[in-house]
């Protein structure tokens, strides 16, 4: 009877909070038969008790998934996925889950804090593309500064300067803001990077363009013998 076991650990725990097998008991027990809230009391017991971060983090972070995929609430989820990180900060499956969460929220600045977080913790270069692509989105999109977009950009095409979405969207921004030395630079930096001609033939096309549109003739006439 499950039931019947549950209160028997119950009673146990009562007796000794740390008798060996009881908690992953009724972690068992409360999970097979989906009482989500008691298994949150379990979880939430457990990350008080451990003295290992690991466990406590993991404790932390499956109380977020119950309440954000069980239970529906996402703002509790936050709360304890928020309180996972505090415990391990550089756990990507955490942060990744936090940032679904800041994203369906609406939280958008907790959403570009995550994905630095994630940019951070990565190894994998193509994966740090995609998150410095998508803060610098957010900072132009949702966050009206574009200081703080141009510099994501900028953070990704020092990864890759042949990155095409960190080029089409720092480009503009830099003509609106009359950054013109940093506009020649960046298509400098895409030809260095490029082996399609046409590609590179482009990039020298743009920078001619923009050094005849500031008076410097000689450098922009080099730029389109290359091109």
């Amino acid at each position: 009877d499950p039931d019947a076991a549950a209160e028997l650990y119950e009673a146990a725990l009562s007796v000794d909070p740390k008798v060996p097998g009881a908690l992953d008991a009724l972690k068992r027990l409360h999970y097979g038969r989906r009482r989500w809230r008691e298994l949150i009391r379990v979880l939430e017991r457990e990350a008080e008790q451990a003295r290992d971060v690991s466990v406590r983090m993991m404790a932390h972070y499956r109380i977020g998934q119950i309440h954000a995929d069980r239970l529906g609430n996402r703002r509790e989820a936050i709360t304890a996925l928020e309180r996972a990180v505090s415990e391990a900060p550089d756990q990507p499956f955490v942060l990744d889950t936090l940032a679904r969460l800041y994203e369906q929220a609406g939280a958008q600045q907790s959403l570009a804090d995550t994905l630095e977080r994630l940019a951070a913790c990565t190894a994998d270069p193509q994966e740090r593309l995609g998150y410095l692509h998508r803060i610098g989105d957010l900072y132009r999109d949702r966050l009206a500064d574009d200081d703080a977009a141009m510099k994501a950009y900028e953070r990704a095409l020092a990864i890759d300067p042949a990155y095409i979405p960190a080029l089409r969207a720092l480009g503009p921004m830099y003509q609106a803001k009359e950054r013109w030395d940093d506009l020649v630079k960046m298509h400098e930096a895409e030809v260095a990077a490029v082996h399609d001609a046409r590609r590179r033939a482009v990039a020298h096309a743009r920078a001619a363009e923009i050094l005849e549109r500031t008076g410097r003739w000689t450098e922009s006439t080099g730029h389109h013998e290359r091109a």
